[in-house]
């Protein structure tokens, strides 16, 4: 009707004051993305994966290093120190274990100690603490919730950053950040989320009901079959499965565990 008031409900345009982020790659990883904010890495094949199972069988505590000569030496320093990781996906000569979830049993994990080094996941761990971040954690398709519960219990504004390959976006660690920021919005719906996080999310919504589908698209997942390591993948795939947060404490991960 003429000079009618129509109110309109513009509640859904409010912003929480906490924000998520995504880094496609590990090289955005810089002072200016990452002051004062939490960062959870995400290098879902496969060291993020394999760091949490390590955790979830046992092992106390996992050192990641980026550098292979500085892990060898750094595994000379305590006894009993387990040396894992990879290079061009398999484990380098002398290793106990390499970069499969599968590896670190309980009988090898538990309470021992773990020097890890891999391609790119734990080179974006070395780079986003060196860019500041207040708080690293981190997080894969198979701790999703346990760390985005983590992370919404600190507070601070969140940067996914994905560890990619060879400095190169890969679509797998941008579908496991989608599947965390869905799981920080069924705790905290009001968060705000920047384009990329939106990208992300949109993305996960694409493989939620088969996450397998997103390794076989990709082409690190592509090349993990081809080495053998499809019951890796499986492992990888599955949402949830584990309910610890490795926590960046002191200059070590360490579990969180969550029941």
């Amino acid at each position: 009707h003429a000079g009618a008031v129509f109110l309109v409900d513009m509640s859904y345009l409010r912003r929480s004051n906490v924000q998520i982020d995504v880094l496609f790659t590990s090289r955005e990883a810089t002072y200016t993305s990452l002051q004062g904010r939490t960062a959870v890495i995400i290098d879902v094949l496969r060291a993020t994966t394999t760091i949490a199972a390590a955790l979830s069988r046992g092992a106390v505590a996992v050192y990641p290093v980026a550098d292979l000569e500085a892990a060898r030496r750094r595994a000379q320093e305590g006894d009993g120190m387990i040396l894992g990781g990879e290079r061009g996906g398999l484990p380098p000569e002398g290793f106990h274990a390499g970069n499969s979830p599968l590896e670190y049993t309980a009988e090898l994990a538990s309470d021992r100690t773990i020097v890890f080094t891999t391609t790119n996941g734990t080179l974006a761990i070395s780079r986003a603490l060196a860019a500041g971040a207040s708080g690293l954690a981190t997080g894969a398709l198979v701790n999703a919730a346990a760390v985005s519960r983590w992370a919404v219990e600190r507070g601070a504004s969140l940067t996914l950053i994905c560890a990619g390959t060879e400095e190169r976006f890969t679509l797998e660690d941008a579908v496991g950040a989608g599947c965390i920021i869905a799981e920080v919005a069924c705790i905290a719906p009001d968060v705000e989320l920047t384009d990329a996080a939106v990208a992300a999310r949109q993305l996960w919504s694409r493989y939620a009901e088969e996450p397998m589908r997103s390794f076989a698209d990709s082409a690190h997942g592509r090349r993990l079959l081809e080495l053998g390591f499809g019951a890796d993948l499986r492992y990888c795939a599955a949402v949830n499965r584990l309910s610890v947060t490795p926590v960046w404490t002191g200059d070590r991960l360490v579990p969180e565990r969550r029941a």
